[in-house]
């Protein structure tokens, strides 16, 4: 597949039946699904689930992948990935786009399946979530290195970083990187192929190839308004340049003209699109040397990478965020 293929998919790929594990509260404070009940896909589209509102600020609750809105495309291949591999998968993000709520996600995901996890970062973490957690807030980075390296020398499997900016810092992780843990590392980058030419400048090659398994990358989008959503046909220009349809396909999307439910502004919450990609062997001997972006790309599209530009469409179709923020986003 390359960057300009799409596959058309339906709402019950992005979303299944799963166990609310937090009280789910809207924006003034009300619980809307209790903890211990069940969510279904209908909920979540209906209702455009896509913002995870909590009664504490700095408190990051645990969040399955299947509430993001994550597509089951990218969640299989992360848990392929994650079965077959130990090493380092990075999370890579801009700036404010829920970087730490998809490390959280990611892990209390593996914690689910049994594996022993710790978090480390400068936020206070809700007891809810029962993940060991070291506090690095205020630290110089010698004590972070010690706070992480003690982590690396615990028991637990499954170790989240979050919130590392200092480039030696990150080197020293690469470095000390265990070959029997894995390893999520926050990065602020705009998507996996960003990620990985900001590493070069960052980390040794050696130590990038030898322990870079994948990278998980999001950006948040204004997600349309469920209350005033309403349907239109795309136009032939759509059709052609954007879907790759033919001219005579109908394709029904999706705006809203605002309400009250919404402040007029058309929009209610953000909903994350998201790519995973992984460093397959082939990608691994080109991070051996001065690789050059589009290298890596043609190795990724021809293992069937599917990146946010694909998943952004497939969340388009499904009346989830508007055409509009394509263009504004990508």
């Amino acid at each position: 597949m390359n960057e300009d293929e799409f596959i058309r998919v339906y709402p019950n790929e992005l979303a299944s039946n799963v166990p609310v594990i937090f009280d789910i509260f809207n924006e003034n404070g009300n619980i809307i699904r209790k903890k211990g009940g069940i969510i279904d896909a209908g909920f979540l589209l209906k209702i455009n689930f896509l913002k995870i509102y909590r009664k504490k600020q700095n408190t990051v609750n645990s969040v399955l992948l299947n509430d993001l809105l994550i597509s089951e495309y990218n969640q299989n291949i992360f848990k392929t990935a994650i079965q077959n591999k130990k090493g380092i998968f990075l999370i890579a993000c801009p700036e404010n786009s829920g970087k730490s709520l998809l490390l959280n996600s990611l892990i209390d995901n593996l914690k689910s399946n049994g594996l022993s996890t710790v978090i480390i970062n400068n936020l206070d973490i809700d007891s809810i979530s029962s993940i060991k957690h070291f506090n690095i807030a205020n630290l110089n980075n010698e004590r972070v290195l010690e706070v992480i390296n003690s982590a690396l020398c615990d028991k637990e499997t499954v170790i989240g970083i979050d919130d590392i900016n200092e480039p030696s810092v990150i080197n020293r992780i690469f470095e000390m990187s265990p070959d029997n843990k894995i390893i999520f590392l926050t990065f602020n980058a705009s998507n996996s192929f960003d990620a990985l030419a900001k590493l070069e400048n960052i980390v040794d090659k050696t130590l990038l190839s030898a322990n870079l398994k994948g990278i998980f990358s999001q950006k948040l989008i204004p997600a349309l308004c469920a209350n005033c959503k309403e349907g239109y046909y795309a136009d032939s220009s759509t059709l052609s340049n954007i879907f790759k349809c033919d001219q005579n396909d109908k394709l029904y999307l999706f705006n809203s003209k605002g309400c009250p439910t919404c402040d007029n502004k058309g929009y209610s919450g953000f909903l994350g699109i998201h790519e995973f990609l992984e460093i397959n062997n082939e990608i691994k001997e080109i991070l051996k040397e001065d690789h050059k972006t589009d290298q890596i790309k043609n190795i990724a599209y021809k293992s069937n990478f599917q990146n946010m530009k694909q998943d952004f469409l497939k969340k388009i179709l499904c009346g989830l965020i508007p055409l509009a923020e394509y263009f504004e986003t990508l």
